[in-house]
């Protein structure tokens, strides 16, 4: 499992690595991420209500690894994280080719996470980029890469918002709270995107 934390600094996200939650305190306006493939911390009795309840509604996830993964980082930050206060925790928990990440923050928050696949992106870019997003693309030395970045920001806006899929075209991937970068996971490259108010 890695973590880290974002914190705003001089207006713009700034990443700091954590080996683990002892002592760390989570302040107004950061956001900390777990991202992991793997679900050793996952166990019924310790899933939410409301995962249970889906659970029951859909037992086929019960055999998910996506599931496991998103869950098992929502249980061992519920274990783990000793400075709890009495203010509203939001989270927002995406996944995609066997790896999750989990954000938390005291403000809302989207995260989106994609494998970095080749892969003919024209029927997403004319679905729901504007036309300076599809400029950006056409003109960048890297096309993919800056596809994936509009792609997970407007995917994190979306659930930030908590607007769904048809909203797409309408999430900008502009945003003073966002946060973008590519990790590694089970040598396969990831981008993941955090936005914020």
């Amino acid at each position: 499992m890695k973590i880290w934390y974002l914190k705003f600094i001089l207006d713009k996200f700034e990443r700091f690595d954590l080996l683990n939650l002892d002592n760390f305190e989570l302040k107004d306006g950061e956001i900390l991420l777990l991202f992991s493939d793997k679900f050793d911390n996952y166990s019924y009795d310790d899933l939410s209500l409301s995962d249970k309840i889906k659970l029951k509604n859909n037992p086929n996830l019960a055999q998910n690894s996506k599931f496991k993964i998103s869950r098992s980082l929502k249980i061992y930050f519920e274990k783990n994280y000793k400075n709890i206060k009495n203010i509203p925790l939001y989270t927002s928990l995406s996944h995609s080719d066997n790896c999750a990440i989990l954000a938390i923050s005291t403000t809302r928050v989207g995260v989106d996470l994609e494998l970095i696949k080749d892969r003919n992106f024209s029927a997403h870019i004319d679905f729901c980029f504007s036309k300076e997003q599809r400029l950006r693309v056409a003109n960048s030395k890297n096309q993919l890469i800056e596809f994936y970045k509009i792609w997970t920001l407007k995917e994190a806006r979306v659930k930030l918002l908590n607007l769904g899929f048809y909203a797409l075209d309408m999430a900008s991937d502009e945003s003073l709270g966002a946060f973008v970068e590519i990790v590694k996971c089970s040598d396969k490259s990831f981008i993941y995107s955090v936005a914020i108010f």
